[in-house]
């Protein structure tokens, strides 16, 4: 028991935390220690590359399209056309008129 309790110290649980758990709760608890560590891992891989990158960039791109705000696209006319009946249907079964019927 004394070895868990070793492992559990390590992967941040609280001597306190360890007691009130049984044994599976303990390992799922390690096991999630372990996923945030590797999440965390990718996090700062993914961060040093684009550090890396934008040291190498001529220009520095805005944050918005850095940060992959900026996905927006031109709908194509056959596309607005399916959007714009989509949305008068979902109007009418609101009951909402459109601006400038006089209904």
């Amino acid at each position: 028991m004394e070895r868990m309790l070793r492992q559990a110290l390590g992967f941040g649980i609280p001597v306190s935390e360890f007691w009130a758990m049984n044994v599976p709760e303990t390992q799922m608890a390690m096991q999630a220690a372990v996923q945030r560590e590797k999440r965390a891992d990718e996090d700062r891989a993914w961060l040093a590359w684009h550090i890396a990158a934008f040291t190498r960039a001529k220009t520095m791109p805005s944050l918005n399209v850095a940060l992959g705000r900026n996905k927006t696209r031109t709908l194509t006319p056959d596309e607005a056309a399916v959007r714009r009946a989509e949305l008068e249907e979902i109007s009418a079964r609101m009951g909402v008129k459109k601006p400038g019927d006089g209904k």
